[in-house]
């Protein structure tokens, strides 16, 4: 088997992002209906799955992008495939006990798992799993330590539904949060269930990655899931006066919920009034906002204390800013400044206002505005029920990536001391997704994916061309 290596260095200042880019070929031929599926297993490995009738194709490679086997699956699983590809879509993955590789397989609507495994001899058996989620409703899902999870909210109650599965098997948790009382946008009282699934809609739930930038459109979300190993915490942002987090543990059935008020302040008679907030480094980032003034205040979860606020009204400038208000993606304009603060508080408070935190060296950086999905960037996958081109699964770096790259966004940045969180006086440092971004254009490939490994961030894809499946390396030193 031949092999390509091609090597890219990129040195910036010590301001910017020091990377080392390795490029891997491996040699591969695939339709353009192909449907791509990747996965990182509990020792670092990476998985790729292209299901390219008649076959299946699969590509393993260490955590330093060595190529570890290279396999096809034939014709013998050709009713197989036909079946995977009409009615279902690869969203788990573990490896058991007898290191057999697991694939779940579900079409999400109607409440089919198939178990597709794979022993050593690439032998297959499937299994297909009913569940009776007629009084359920989906809520997320997600692969955890060598564990596929799958969460529902049963109607018409309080309670949550953890299956979590591995090998050929699963076993369903329940979570009881029937002691809490749950109040609705208007404050009527209701259940965690109409809370979660308002008029029984698709997905409303976005897993945050911390360890990631994340986009202003991801954290518009009212509810959000932050995964910190074996914890959850869900938040609950639907009421304007008050964050609630609901906490519960994968392995055990006891759960908790913590209330934070939203900030108060002399707003008269607002038209529009908007709230949510954000989780980083355990503590907490609300902003509410209207059409009149914006407060942004930053909280020590553990004692609960108020660290920092910052508040403007439409008269003032925004002093917390380190950027202009900036318009990106608008119907004439790429990129636009806008230069009164009533302008901003206009847009955002009439819509769906989102703020992030993430810390950069030694800068903690917030984004405040508004987003709106464009076109650009890559698939958004995650989404279930909807797998969008030729990939599939749950890649949340991906996810998480399309978002940061592909918004209408109004938003200002704020650069600050993550110790005293005061302004700091410095420009915005690049990031690993903004790394990715200057170089994903210029990668000719089809079925873009993007891979976190512990100590590097993967971008793969089909060079139909030289018919080769390619491995670009980014790392952020």
């Amino acid at each position: 088997m031949k092999h390509f290596l091609l090597v890219i260095l990129c040195i910036f200042s010590f301001h910017q992002i020091t990377c080392q880019d390795k490029v891997t070929d491996t040699p591969i031929k695939l339709s353009n209906s192909a449907k791509s599926y990747d996965f990182v297993d509990k020792d670092g490995n990476i998985h790729f799955f292209f299901i390219d009738r008649p076959n299946m194709h699969h590509l393993k490679y260490d955590s330093d992008l060595n190529l570890l086997f290279q396999r096809k699956y034939g014709a013998d699983i050709e009713g197989r495939l036909g079946f995977i590809t009409s009615q279902f879509d690869i969203y788990g993955f573990t490896i058991d006990d007898d290191e057999n590789i697991n694939l779940y397989l579900t079409n999400l609507k109607k409440a089919k798992f198939l178990n597709f495994k794979i022993n050593k001899k690439g032998n297959f058996i499937s299994k297909l799993f009913k569940l009776k989620f007629k009084k359920e409703d989906y809520v997320t899902q997600f692969n955890y330590d060598n564990h596929y999870y799958y969460i529902t909210s049963s109607k018409n109650s309080s309670l949550l539904n953890i299956y979590d599965f591995h090998g050929d098997n699963f076993v369903r948790k329940v979570l009881s949060f029937e002691k809490y009382p749950f109040l609705n946008a208007k404050d009527k009282r209701v259940t965690l269930n109409d809370v979660l699934i308002p008029d029984h809609d698709k997905e409303v739930i976005t897993i945050i990655k911390n360890d990631l930038p994340n986009s202003i459109e991801t954290a518009s979300n009212k509810f959000k899931i932050y995964q910190n190993k074996n914890n959850i915490e869900l938040t609950l942002d639907h009421r304007n006066s008050v964050t609630r987090i609901l906490k519960f543990n994968l392995n055990n059935e006891n759960v908790s919920i913590e209330n934070f008020d939203q900030p108060r302040f002399k707003m008269g008679n607002p038209i529009y009034l908007k709230s949510n907030s954000f989780i980083q480094d355990n503590r907490l980032y609300q902003i509410i906002i209207s059409e009149k003034n914006i407060v942004v205040t930053i909280t020590d979860r553990e004692s609960k204390k108020q660290l920092k606020q910052f508040e403007a009204s439409l008269k003032d400038n925004l002093e917390f800013a380190s950027s202009p208000i900036i318009v990106e993606g608008g119907r004439f304009e790429d990129y636009r400044e806008l230069s009164k603060t009533k302008q901003f508080l206009n847009k955002v408070a009439t819509s769906s206002p989102g703020i992030t935190a993430y810390q950069n060296d030694n800068q903690l950086q917030l984004n405040i505005g508004v987003a709106k999905t464009i076109a650009g960037g890559l698939p958004m996958i995650g989404i279930p029920g909807m797998s969008v081109g030729n990939i599939g699964s749950v890649n949340f770096t991906v996810t998480a990536y399309s978002a940061y790259t592909s918004t209408r966004s109004t938003y200002v940045n704020s650069i600050l001391n993550p110790e005293n969180f005061k302004k700091i006086d410095e420009e915005l440092k690049t990031n690993i997704f903004d790394l990715v971004s200057d170089h994903m254009e210029e990668l000719k490939l089809k079925f873009k994916t993007i891979v976190e490994l512990d100590t590097m961030f993967v971008v793969a894809g089909y060079d139909k061309k030289n018919k080769a499946y390619s491995l670009i390396k980014f790392e952020e030193q």
